[in-house]
């Protein structure tokens, strides 16, 4: 399902937000890598993580994580488009979609690489000719069940995958909505499950530190408002 420039649920509401903390520790069992610093954006990774599975790809192994402040995320995502590497890097985008104090979590039917569950948010591959923000807003209806109105950018995810032994850098800007209709058991074949969570559970239990900083940024958003 694909969101037209202008669709309901797809207009930004708001510019971007104050940088929340980043917090990144490992997360998976195995070999942990640190990440070298990011010289394009001035920052180094706060932490890696072992070998897991991107969820949306299959088993490849993500490492070198690295939560960026929203008003930087459009900067690098441009800086990135402009580089060499633009070719090769993946971009992605996903949502925290809040009801009150919830939001829709999602169980992908892919395993993480020990076999675990994956507990995560809504995101996925920007298709050609598709903004971040759209991608937002059709990930979060198609895995997560729901419509949403965009209200303003989180920040961003970096860190690498490994595919067929070479290691490929990937993006994934995440955005906050607001909950409008639907319902989370009607997401698509990939998901397994997705269901409301409370919002301050999501931040502690998510299972990448990545997406558990985007929620805790979206808690403080959604504290400030109230």
């Amino acid at each position: 399902m694909s969101s037209e420039p202008g669709a309901p649920g797809c207009e930004p509401e708001a510019p971007g937000c104050e940088p929340g903390a980043p917090g990144c520790e490992p997360e998976a069992a195995g070999r942990v890598r640190r990440g070298p610093p990011d010289s394009a954006q001035g920052a180094a990774p706060d932490s890696a993580q072992g070998a897991v599975p991107d969820s949306a790809q299959g088993a490849v192994a993500k490492t070198a994580y690295e939560a960026v402040p929203a008003e930087r995320a459009g900067s690098t995502a441009a800086a990135a488009a402009r580089g060499s590497e633009a070719e090769s890097e993946e971009r992605s985008a996903g949502g925290v979609v809040v009801r009150g104090d919830q939001t829709v979590v999602i169980v992908p039917r892919k395993r993480a690489q020990d076999g675990t569950r994956v507990l995560g948010l809504p995101k996925g591959h920007i298709e050609p000719g598709e903004t971040a923000e759209q991608a937002a807003c059709r990930e979060v209806a198609e895995e997560g069940g729901v419509q949403g109105r965009l209200l303003e950018e989180l920040g961003e995810v970096r860190y690498e995958v490994v595919r067929a032994g070479r290691r490929v850098p990937k993006q994934v800007r995440f955005f906050l909505l607001e909950y409008l209709s639907g319902d989370p058991g009607d997401h698509d074949h990939e998901i397994e499950e997705a269901r409301w969570l409370p919002l301050v559970r999501a931040a502690r239990e998510l299972t990448y530190e990545g997406e558990r900083e985007m929620a805790r940024r979206a808690l403080l958003r959604v504290g400030r408002a109230r």
